[in-house]
């Protein structure tokens, strides 16, 4: 069902980087290939592991879960399996701004980072490249965002 990715990644500067295997959902796929194609750079992708589809509780909509052991950290994306098209986009970006580039929430509450997502199509198809770059532009946390969960606002569950 999942399958093994081997990412290389040129950015601006020319450099080449190769990157880890991750297990990686196909459907999920195109959206870490983009995702990793607009971002300036590769932040954390090393410890990432896995992004995938899961249950979660109904009141998630994605996790960034984030692990250490024996010296070594990695992490993993998990996906609710129920989210619109428009949706399963921002929650896969939100998740791996999280897990890659170490973001945490913000209290702007129609930003991509905010804890509870904005429940608007038009909204995100309009600012969606903005909001990604927004979150880009203020560069790679050191320190990693301890298992963030996402969930949906404007549909009755805030």
């Amino acid at each position: 069902m999942y399958r093994y990715i081997f990412l290389l990644a040129f950015f601006s500067c020319g450099s080449r980087v190769e990157l880890p295997a991750i297990d990686v959902d196909p459907a999920l796929e195109p959206f870490l290939v983009h995702y990793l194609e607009v971002a300036p750079d590769v932040g954390r992708i090393g410890a990432l592991r896995k992004l995938r589809f899961g249950d979660l509780e109904p009141r998630y909509m994605g996790v960034c879960a984030e692990y250490t052991a024996g010296g070594r950290e990695w992490s993993e994306v998990v996906i609710s399996p129920n989210l619109p098209g428009y949706m399963l986009v921002v929650v896969v970006y939100h998740e791996l701004l999280h897990c890659v580039h170490g973001r945490g929430h913000t209290e702007d509450p129609d930003a991509i980072m905010a804890p509870y997502i904005r429940w608007d199509a038009e909204y995100w198809e309009a600012n969606l490249d903005e909001q990604l770059a927004a979150s880009f532009a203020e560069g790679v946390r050191d320190e990693p965002n301890r298992s963030a969960k996402t969930r949906p606002r404007g549909m009755g569950a805030e």
